[in-house]
């Protein structure tokens, strides 16, 4: 057959080009296929218009080879995909005659219906198709460049006329030999011709892979591999086997029986659900892969198998693949092969050839399937046996992420961590439906043991197992794990009656035992943090001074630790902007410090190397005794490492404890200043147990941590009525072991200086707490004197604002107005000019001051100072908050004064509603109940009634029932109740 194109050879390109348009191409290729065809098959082949109608017409219950579609479909079905971007080409480029295109659909559909009445004609037919279309060129490729370029279009029209030619002359050929055409021998001619056919569309394609080069069009030339094995895995199928390539029925091998007590993993198997579902409505040549990747325990097996149970009407072919070892791989997958073999195939008997014809089925049948590679340990170990082609989906299960990680280049990953607690507490009440319980409420206890799980499977099946063999209650089995969870980790006998074989315990030693002496004692020093989030900083900002971790300063070393850990699923690594943390699973946590307590020394000397690093990060109390506002950002994100460490330091009260590190009472200390600061709730519960520590760590009776910590205990004791006197003691004390320390300093520093002037302040206010009013004025007055020689206000601003302000609370005590407003202006100034206005001191000293206000008739500045001071504290400190609490309170009582009732009676509302919720807050909840009843008994008796009953039941709780019985109900009474701080 001439082209359309003259012989290259013989004539310059350029001459031909410009000699041929192709219009007049299109308009000769159409008259030599109308040539070819005759008039009535022409008109045959144009009413095929599209691959819909050419696939319709094939499968049509009259048509001949639809009794052959079963048999023949896939590979039909593959031609069909191939010509539907030769067809977009012609479409693309000759818009004008779109009918041109109709022939190759119709030339397929009428050459396979006339094959398909006689016997293996349609195969052979099919076959021959399918070579023909493999050997074109990539249209999709040269897509965007055909309607621009001329010499691409030549040669696409050379290869549409080769096709088109082909199928008129294989018509021809079986509608000339209805007699003999089963005779083989009379097939060399129409082979001859598609050989040539073949040859002609090769050469035609290296020409436009050649005209594109010299376009310098981008194009990739190489055909995809997977199209071109799925191919010659069907050649090699057939005959004898395409009769297997679509089963007839749902095949199954899967060893493992449905759970059908399964709970929970909704979010995750719909995201296996949509993954897969995605993926196949993309239409992807490659099979779609899903990892689930956890701790062992964690459900993925069950997770897995769900899945497949589930969406088992979605899949023809659903098989579950041991990965335990590579010989229990290879014996499940050729299972697979000799469930889909005939009884009489090789593949019965040769392991090989049945995990050949595994693969080769999985790779060609357009049949859906399921495939699951459960406790994979090694991505190289599955690799040979995974589907780089074929319809289907694949969910492997693995404990280790450096084998999920290799498979992420073509599948998604899912990290499987606890249950949902509603999720987890359906699962223990599947276990013992009527748990026994007793002391904490029901809910609550269990919500709090599944927390300590953090919700993994295991460990709430063991758990469940456990209640039921020994009939104890949820309060005995949580005190069991408060105090020997090392037992219940190892308890055999509780998983007898599980489906799952192993501990908690073996669960995570089978990780842990694969890490370096360094990487699992590393993983003890994380484990005493709070491992929700382990910020990276914590851990490589002071190893240089840890012994142990120093190698973590090296960056190469941290990441190769973090590493192994991550490969192990020990942590997982998050990525929050630039900074890296560490997650830990609860479970892990406790086996990690299990390991630790199983060698005392070692666990004594992680505790002492955690509270090192964290010291290091901690902010520290100003050593000017300046206030810490500016760095309570910083203090909150390491609270809760300092929450862990401290829970997990327990030291007995009272008693020297030579284990205990130094860095943990520096830490406390510390803590408990900003905890005073900031007003935390429990910060008094947590100063007192500080105490203790330094106690424990003290460096002789000069200690100055121990009286830093005295001085925070004295300061949180002085704002409750009953802790008073103990405040001011507590202030003394830290006055005592400040002069012990002066008196054995030789040359005190600036900073050992004013915080000897601090001290005599602060043993001032105790004495102004306790109304001790001249000794109050000297210990202020000797302190302010001393700050003197060491600076002025100019230099020392919050110092001296420190002062003034408590001079300004002893002439407010003695109803010296003037001057307490001159003392607190001053102080105010003072503290806002240098720490500024969101400062908690400075809040503290503009209050004072807008209440002087207030009492010197100046109401309008009172209240722009009240509500700007109210403002600051429910941005800074919180809606909750103790300070934020009293400034509601003063601005009822300015309400009050100005007769704004309602905003006086909602204001102290609000402050109720906070005193409410911070511990110790009786006095402060007494005076303004007493405040509510004055401001509602002449309009709503009852209520007033109520809180009247409320403020006596708050003051008998402070002052005992004998002298409530001897108080009178006035103001003055209910504020004597009140330290000043919290007036």
């Amino acid at each position: 057959m001439a082209q359309i194109l003259p012989n290259t050879q013989a004539h310059s390109p350029g001459l031909q080009m410009q000699a041929y348009s192709p219009q007049k191409a299109w308009e000769t290729a159409v008259k030599r296929a109308r040539r070819e065809l005759k008039p009535k098959s022409f008109a045959t082949l144009l009413r095929v218009a599209n691959y819909e109608t050419c696939l319709s017409e094939l499968q049509a219950r009259n048509n001949a080879f639809a009794a052959k579609w079963p048999r023949l479909g896939p590979v039909v079905g593959r031609v069909l995909d191939l010509l539907k971007t030769f067809d977009v080409a012609i479409s693309t480029c000759c818009q004008s005659h779109p009918e041109i295109a109709c022939l190759v659909w119709g030339g397929v559909q009428i050459v396979l219906t006339v094959a398909a009445k006689y016997r293996d004609c349609a195969r052979r037919m099919s076959d021959m198709f399918e070579q023909l279309s493999l050997s074109m060129p990539r249209f999709e490729d040269y897509m965007r460049y055909f309607p621009t370029n001329d010499r691409l279009q030549l040669r696409l029209i050379s290869v549409f006329e080769i096709f088109v030619i082909f199928c008129a002359r294989a018509f021809k050929f079986l509608s000339s030999r209805l007699l003999t055409a089963i005779a083989w021998a009379t097939w060399s001619s129409l082979d001859q011709k598609l050989t040539k056919a073949v040859e002609q569309i090769k050469e035609i394609k290296g020409e436009m892979e050649n005209e594109a080069r010299a376009a310098n069009i981008g194009i990739g030339f190489e055909r995809e591999t997977a199209a071109k094995k799925r191919h010659q895995d069907v050649m090699a199928l057939l005959p004898a086997a395409v009769n297997r390539v679509r089963l007839v029925e749902s095949t199954v091998l899967v060893t493992e029986t449905r759970n059908g007590a399964f709970i929970g993993r909704a979010n995750e198997l719909k995201i296996l659900f949509d993954y897969f579902s995605s993926s196949q409505a993309e239409g992807k040549a490659e099979p779609c892969v899903v990892t689930i990747c956890g701790l062992g325990g964690a459900g993925k097996t069950q997770l897995a198998l769900e899945y497949l149970y589930q969406n088992k009407l979605d899949y023809r072919g659903r098989f579950w693949i041991r990965a335990e070892s590579q010989e229990i791989i290879q014996h499940d997958f050729a299972m697979i092969g000799r469930l889909l073999s005939m009884p009489n195939d090789a593949v019965v008997t040769d392991l090989k050839k049945a995990v050949q014809m595994a693969s080769d089925w999985l790779t060609t049948t357009d049949d859906k399937w399921l495939l699951v590679f459960d406790n994979v340990d090694n991505a190289a170990d599955i690799r040979e046996y995974l589907p780089t082609v074929g319809r289907g989906s694949v969910v492997v299960t693995t404990q280790d992420r450096d084998t999920a990680d290799r498979l992420s280049q073509w599948s998604k990953i899912v990290l499987l961590e606890g249950m949902q607690k509603t999720d987890a507490a359906a699962l223990l009440q599947q276990i013992m439906p009527d748990i026994p319980h007793e002391g904490m409420p029901h809910d609550n206890l269990e919500a709090t043991i599944i927390d300590e799980f953090g919700g993994l499977p295991l460990a709430i099946c063991q758990m469940g197992s456990y209640i039921r063999q020994t009939q104890c209650t949820l309060s005995q089995f949580y005190d069991i794990l408060q105090s020997r969870s090392d037992r219940f980790y190892c308890d055999t006998a509780s998983i007898a009656t599980l489906s799952y074989t192993k501990t908690l315990a073996q669960c995570c030693d089978m990780s842990i035992e694969l890490l370096s002496e360094d990487e699992r004692y590393l993983l003890g020093v994380i484990a005493l943090f709070q491992i929700d989030e382990v910020q990276e900083e914590l851990i490589t900002h002071g190893c240089r001074s840890v012994a142990r971790l120093q190698h973590l300063d090296d960056a190469w070393n941290w990441n190769s630790a973090i590493r192994d850990l991550s490969k192990h699923m020990l942590v997982t690594v998050m990525q929050k902007k630039s900074q890296r943390s560490l997650h830990m699973h609860r479970v892990l946590k406790r086996r990690a410090l299990h390991v630790l307590e199983a060698e005392p020394a070692r666990r004594t000397q992680a505790f002492r190397d955690a509270a090192i690093l964290l010291n290091a990060v901690f902010p520290k109390r100003p050593s000017d005794g300046g206030t810490m506002t500016k760095l309570w950002g910083l203090c909150e994100m390491w609270l809760p490492h300092v929450l862990s460490l401290r829970g997990a330091s327990v030291p007995s009260k009272g008693q020297p404890n030579e284990d205990t590190p130094r860095e943990l009472a520096e830490i406390l200390c510390n803590c408990s200043w900003y905890m005073w600061e900031r007003g935390t709730q429990h910060a008094f519960e947590f100063a007192a147990h500080a105490l203790d520590v330094c106690k424990q760590t003290q460096h002789g009776d000069d200690d100055t941590l121990l009286s830093d910590m005295y001085t925070v205990v004295g300061a949180l004791k002085m704002v409750s009525f009953q802790s008073q006197r103990e405040g001011a003691d507590a202030f003394q004390e830290a006055l005592r072991i400040r002069e012990r320390y002066m008196e054995k300093t030789d040359s005190p520093s600036l900073d050992e200086r004013r915080l000897m002037a601090n001290s005599y302040n602060n043993a001032g206010v105790g004495r102004l707490i306790l109304r001790e009013y001249p000794e109050a004025t000297r210990l202020i007055q000797k302190s302010l004197a001393l700050k003197l020689t060491l600076g002025n206000e100019a230099t020392m601003p919050y110092d001296f604002a420190v002062s003034f302000y408590n001079l300004c609370r002893i002439d407010m005590e003695q109803g010296q107005v003037e001057e307490a407003k001159e003392h607190c202006k001053k102080a105010l100034d003072l503290a806002e000019a240098c720490n500024g206005p969101d400062d908690y001191r400075t809040n503290q000293f503009r209050f004072t001051y807008a209440d002087l206000l207030v009492e010197s008739g100046e109401w309008e500045d009172a209240f722009a100072l009240h509500k700007q001071t109210l403002d600051i504290r429910t941005r800074v400190m919180g809606n909750e908050n103790n300070d934020t609490a009293v400034s509601y309170y003063g601005l009822s009582c300015l309400y009050q004064k100005r007769e704004e009732f309602a905003n006086a009676l909602t204001s102290i509302e609000n402050a109720i509603k906070i005193f409410e919720k911070v511990p110790g807050a009786e006095d402060r909840l007494a005076r303004s109940y007493f405040r509510k009843y004055l401001l509602m008994k002449t309009s709503q008796e009852d209520e007033a009634s109520k809180a009247l009953s409320a403020a006596k039941r708050y003051r008998k709780i402070l002052v005992g029932e004998e002298q409530d019985s001897k108080d009178t109900d006035t103001m003055e009474d209910y504020n004597l109740l009140v330290s000043y701080y919290n007036r």
